[in-house]
């Protein structure tokens, strides 16, 4: 492992090659924060620890492309070092 690796300067598999996934998670993300604000400022506010839909299937997907990205990593990797 480089020193640059080992500073956590290169990005994972994962953060490659999921991005999309990952900005899923950050949208549902901004959206539960702007939902909660937005019942925490009404007058009439009754519950605000609703979970919006879409938490679950994103952090579902981003789990799922990680484990396909490291997997394909490790492939990889294995057959650099076999060859």
């Amino acid at each position: 492992m480089d020193l640059n690796a080992a500073k956590g300067a290169e990005e994972s598999p994962c953060e490659i090659m999921c991005k999309d996934e990952q900005a899923a998670i950050k949208a549902c993300i901004l959206s539960i924060q702007t939902q909660r604000e937005a019942v925490e400022s009404s007058p009439d506010s009754q519950d605000s620890s609703a979970q919006p839909e879409c938490l679950l299937p994103a952090v579902a997907a981003w789990t799922t492309c990680c484990a396909a990205a490291n997997a394909e990593a490790d492939a990889e990797e294995e057959k650099e070092v076999s060859s």
